[in-house]
C-alpha cells in the first residue's frame, strides 16, 4: 500500500517519540560500559544531529499547513466574490492589463489533488 503525504509528514514525530522512548534503555546500557563518558558524549551528539534533522523535516509540514491555510483563505474570499466584483475586475483588466487574454487562452493545469504538496508534485509533471 502506498504511503500518503500525511504518513510521510508524520515520520519526524514518530521518530522523535521513538528516540524519547528508547533513551532510558540506551542510558542504562551506556552506564554499564567501560567508556561510559565517551559513549554518553557520542549519544548526545547523535541525538542532537538527529533532532536537528527531524526538526528540519517537521518544518516542511509547517510549511504545508501554512500553504493549505492560504488555499482555505482563498476559498473563503471566493465564496464572497459577487458578480458585481467580477464586473469590476473585468473592467480593471481591460484598463490595466489589455493583453491578459493571451495568457488566459493558454492551457490550464487541472489536477485532482487533496493537499498543496500533491498539487506541487502534480504541477511539476504538467508540461513535461
Amino acid at each position: 500500500m502506498a504511503a500518503s503525504f500525511g504518513d510521510l509528514l508524520s515520520i519526524p514525530k514518530k521518530r522523535m517519540d521513538f528516540m524519547n522512548e528508547q533513551e532510558a534503555y540506551v542510558d542504562e546500557f551506556i552506564s554499564k560500559q567501560h567508556e561510559a563518558a565517551l559513549l554518553r558524549a557520542a549519544k548526545e551528539k547523535a541525538l542532537e544531529t538527529e533532532r536537528d534533522l527531524m526538526n528540519q523535516m517537521d518544518s516542511f509540514s509547517v510549511l504545508t499547513e501554512f500553504l493549505n491555510n492560504i488555499i482555505l483563505i482563498e476559498n473563503l474570499f471566493n465564496s464572497f466574490y459577487t458578480p458585481q466584483q467580477r464586473q469590476k475586475q473585468q473592467a480593471a483588466r481591460k484598463t490595466y492589463a489589455p493583453n491578459i487574454h493571451h495568457y488566459e487562452a493558454k492551457p490550464k493545469a487541472i489536477s485532482d489533488v487533496n493537499t498543496f504538496v500533491e498539487l506541487m508534485f502534480a504541477g511539476t509533471n504538467v508540461y513535461l
